[in-house]
């Protein structure tokens, strides 16, 4: 049992990390679409926007640690 909760611990915060990461990235890429005049690249930032939002409200469903307090 004690297995199981740290394998789920390293599991949620690998996917924390890969989700920091990848918000930072899309912040980089949507300076750089601000500059494009092209709207398909502001789509496909808005949709990675959305992706993003919808993980970090998963993980914040499940976190350990209230954030409200």
């Amino acid at each position: 049992m004690d297995n199981l909760v740290a394998y789920l611990q390293d599991g949620f915060m690998y996917v924390g990390i890969v989700v920091t990461a990848a918000t930072a990235i899309v912040a980089a890429l949507e300076k750089v679409a601000e500059v494009t005049p092209t709207t398909k690249d502001d789509e496909y930032i808005g949709k990675a926007k959305q992706w993003l939002g919808f993980v970090s409200a998963i993980l914040d469903k499940v976190s350990v640690w209230d954030a409200k307090k």
